[in-house]
């Protein structure tokens, strides 16, 4: 008889849920993104936070997500369709991941307009 995984439970904090509602990808696909990548593929060395500095990267979850999970929700969200900067859906959230997955040479660029490269 074959053995089968149990289910994983993972419970969203209220700071993950709200990047998902913000980013406009389901809580489910969020966590399903999120279950992919053990904690072990998070950053695991203590930093110092200073819950008083919005603008330090390191109190910025998005900034600090494997960029893995950050390619796979915009897939999730945009697909292999063409982007364009001024679009509204690209607020703050969508910006950084934008700016993460453009350093990472994950997106192709034409006037302003971002694509996620596909995979070869």
């Amino acid at each position: 008889m074959e053995k089968t995984k149990p289910p994983i439970t993972l419970q969203l904090t209220p700071t993950q849920i709200e990047l998902a509602a913000r980013m406009g990808v389901s809580l489910h696909d969020y966590a399903v993104q999120l279950a992919a990548y053990e904690k072990d593929s998070w950053p695991t060395e203590e930093v110092d936070k200073d819950d008083e500095d919005e603008d330090n990267p390191n109190n910025i979850e998005i900034l600090n997500a494997p960029i893995a999970m950050l390619k796979n929700l915009w897939l999730v969200k945009f697909g292999y369709r063409w982007i364009e900067d001024e679009d509204p859906v690209l607020d703050d959230v969508w910006e950084d991941i934008r700016a993460r997955l453009e350093n990472y040479g994950l997106l192709e660029e034409r006037n302003y307009w971002y694509k996620l490269k596909e995979d070869l």
